[in-house]
């Protein structure tokens, strides 16, 4: 998490020591997700990798083309994981208490983040705008 909102993510896959060499695939994310109201929020995706990468699994296909087919099934299961979330927040937290493993670092630290924001009386209001096509900017 970069800031409160903004997500960037490096993900890097290779064979069993072969990280750091040609062998690598790499690509970055990032995310933002902008609350809209109480219910609702703008979510914003965008991914980027190496011009003329080559997808592992199949060669002849190009990362990015390997990235973007998968995308819509990734978006559904993260949609999914954020509704169960969110349907959570309708039990009362009295008593509850989460237990944190070295690998939740990140979460914790966005978490933490997120409460003082919330915390913080005076926020400006954020204006969004609709997600426009290409075809519409002309």
């Amino acid at each position: 998490m970069v800031c409160a909102g903004l997500f960037h993510v490096v993900v890097r896959v290779a064979a069993p020591g072969r990280l750091g060499t040609d062998d690598e695939q790499s690509f970055v994310l990032h995310q933002t997700i902008t609350p809209v109201d109480h219910g609702n929020l703008v979510w914003r995706r965008h991914t980027s990798c190496r011009a003329g990468t080559r997808w592992a699994a199949s060669p002849e296909r190009p990362l990015v083309e390997a990235i973007v087919s998968g995308a819509p099934r990734v978006i559904e299961q993260d949609r999914w994981a954020i509704e169960r979330q969110q349907e959570m927040f309708a039990f009362d937290d009295e008593g509850y208490r989460e237990v944190h493993i070295k690998t939740d670092g990140a979460v914790v630290m966005a978490r933490r983040m997120l409460d003082e924001l919330e915390d913080t009386p005076d926020l400006p209001q954020v204006r969004t705008q609709p997600a426009r096509r290409v075809g519409e900017l002309a």
